[in-house]
């Protein structure tokens, strides 16, 4: 048997760097030789924002977690509030509430500016089980709502300081609060009509804004609404239609365009309230249940909206506006005396078509149409516009018969308002009772 030499560790050793070395070299060489293929830009790009968005979404379900846990805390806390260890962790208790609010509003203001559905949903059910659904209308408020009603103002106004008046609307949301369960129109026809261009040509109407505002809400908005709206997402507690959208968009309103709500100029009035209710009809249709409906009209912020809008004064306005028309008609203020008065109330009419004979007739259907004209009447005071209309009646059947009664007596001395029977004719007093 031949004698096999012994190889000691350190030739073993420098014998493996050795072919070790030489592979290494080969494969560089291999890979100088073959050029090397990088992934484009914009894989990249899309792969790291799928990083970001499976971490936040990893935290919002992390968050979830722990804000049912704390819900737990706190239960448990109510119970035993008396007890002598619970006092004296109530403090450490607090600071956890704390954090956790802070992080919950990050989480949830990134998926809302990064429109991640999975985010949001994690962090809404987050709020829901903390009772903090108010804090959640308010940062959705804040940090979406308010940049889109303030860019659509700024657009109205002609684009200067979008971007300013974007960032002051917004305003710093606190993070680290714990969260917590003028002349009336003239009662002419002509100057209503010169009166409703000049309030068309006025930069206080708001039909543009809330058109604005409407595409807004829907690019936006709709991907969180929808949210809510499912059926199994258990999220039916937050209300964004009234306590985000509808109040933002009426404090706003109030800031920039406070004289479109003075009934002070009826005829703009009107329209500006006619576009609100349009842009509250857009919101109703969000609503995807009877139940949702009756929710968002029931709620405070609808209710406030609504109230903004002075109705008493504006009807109030229009009143003296019509009474006044008919009032000029039987009695004209220019009149010298009672036999002038007498012949200007008993005068032919001059309408063509019509049908009516005398003047003050005419104007007397002019009154009544007035009240139902759709640049006049309202629907929801319909009850104040009939009793005006049934007024008007009364105020011309009291002319006729003081007219009447003067002409029987000779002398209105007794009939108040019947000077014009005493000075027509026998067929002016005849189409008068006609």
């Amino acid at each position: 048997m031949r004698f096999q030499p012994t190889v000691s560790r350190k030739t073993a050793r420098s014998r493996l760097w050795k072919t070790t070395d030489r592979h290494l070299c080969c494969r560089r060489r291999q890979e100088r030789l073959v050029p090397r293929t990088w992934p484009p830009y914009s894989a990249t790009i899309k792969t790291r924002r799928d990083a970001e968005r499976e971490l936040e979404e990893a935290r919002s379900r992390l968050l979830e977690r722990i804000a049912s846990e704390m819900n737990r805390l706190n239960f448990y806390v109510a119970k035993g509030k008396d007890l002598p260890f619970v006092r004296s962790v109530e403090g450490r208790i607090r600071q956890a509430s704390s954090t956790l609010a802070s992080h919950l509003r990050r989480c949830l203001e990134r998926g809302l500016h990064q429109r991640w559905r999975r985010v949001v949903y994690h962090c809404l059910r987050a709020f829901a089980s903390l009772d903090a659904a108010a804090d959640a209308e308010e940062l959705f408020r804040r940090a979406v709502i308010a940049p889109l009603v303030a860019q659509a103002l700024a657009a109205g106004a002609g684009g200067k300081g979008g971007a300013a008046a974007a960032a002051a609307a917004a305003g710093q949301y606190q993070e680290n609060t714990p969260l917590s369960p003028k002349s009336p129109s003239s009662p002419t026809s002509s100057s209503s009509s010169s009166s409703s261009s000049a309030a068309t040509a006025s930069g206080d109407l708001l039909q543009e804004v809330y058109e604005r505002i409407r595409q807004a809400v829907s690019e936006v908005c709709g991907f969180v609404l929808d949210i809510v709206a499912a059926a199994d997402a258990g999220l039916h507690v937050f209300q964004f239609l009234a306590a985000s959208v509808l109040k933002e968009v009426s404090l706003a309103l109030h800031r920039s365009h406070a004289a479109a709500f003075s009934p002070g100029r009826p005829a703009q009035f009107l329209l500006n309230y006619k576009a609100s209710l349009d842009f509250l009809a857009f919101l109703e249709g969000f609503c995807t249940s009877r139940e949702a409906l009756a929710s968002f009209r029931s709620h405070p912020c609808y209710t406030d909206f609504l109230k903004g809008w002075n109705l008493a004064v504006y009807y109030a306005s229009r009143f003296r506006e019509i009474a006044g028309l008919l009032d000029d008609a039987l009695v004209p203020p220019a009149a010298s005396s009672a036999a002038a008065a007498a012949r200007v109330a008993v005068q032919r009419a001059v309408a063509p078509g019509v049908g009516l004979a005398l003047q003050a007739s005419v104007v007397l259907w002019e009154a009544l149409q007035r009240c139902w004209h759709p640049a006049v009447f309202i629907p929801c005071i319909a009850d104040k516009f009939l009793r005006l209309t049934l007024q008007l009646l009364a105020r011309f059947s009291k002319w006729v018969t003081a007219g009447v009664a003067a002409r029987r007596a000779g002398t209105a001395a007794d009939s108040p308002g019947g000077e014009w029977g005493l000075a027509a004719t026998p067929e002016d007093l005849a189409l008068g009772v006609a």
